[in-house]
């Protein structure tokens, strides 16, 4: 059993490998998420995939209240924000055991073709200012972790320079935080 897992990971990598890096592959965002989606040990296996294909926030939040208490709404919440339609890549969360604290991640994902810019690192700043504003994101067991997922940087070097900066810090690739 433990072979075939070992086999099936493989598999996974190999397939993510060739959509990321294979230039006579034609990748796109889509075939990315398909495969973080449904494999998302990739990221981290102790989260459970709350939303993938880019649900809005509102449709997030109504998720995301769903499994904190175990039951299912009948009605989605509204969102006082002008940001309440963007969407998510993935949205991911976990309960820990220890502390009854729930984690939760948001990812942003990039084509392989796709530089990361300064226009990618304001998109995933735009969903966590939206998360910290909304109260029922944020109760106060709820800690966030918000990953923007690419190969590359852009020339602006913008990202680049946010990951320069905290390379001090001891996290590979941070780019921010708060």
């Amino acid at each position: 059993r433990l072979a075939k897992l070992v086999k099936d990971r493989y598999e996974v990598h190999q397939r993510l490998n060739t959509v990321l890096f294979d230039e006579t592959a034609s990748s796109l965002e889509e075939d990315i998420q398909l495969i973080l989606q449904d494999e998302l040990w990739l990221i981290d296996e102790r989260y459970n995939l709350i939303t993938a294909e880019e649900p809005d926030f509102e449709e997030a939040l109504l998720r995301i209240l769903d499994f904190r208490t175990g039951t299912k709404s009948s009605s989605k919440p509204k969102i006082d924000s002008a940001d309440r339609q963007k969407e998510m890549d993935i949205f991911a969360c976990r309960k820990r055991k220890n502390d009854a604290v729930f984690e939760h991640i948001v990812v942003e994902l990039k084509r392989a073709s796709h530089p990361l810019s300064k226009k990618d690192h304001d998109q995933l700043f735009a969903y966590q200012q939206l998360i910290m504003k909304e109260k029922r994101f944020n109760s106060p067991d709820s800690r966030w972790k918000f990953y923007l997922i690419g190969t590359s940087y852009a020339t602006d070097g913008y990202v680049l320079s946010h990951k320069k900066n905290l390379k001090n810090l001891g996290v590979p690739d941070l780019i921010y935080r708060d």
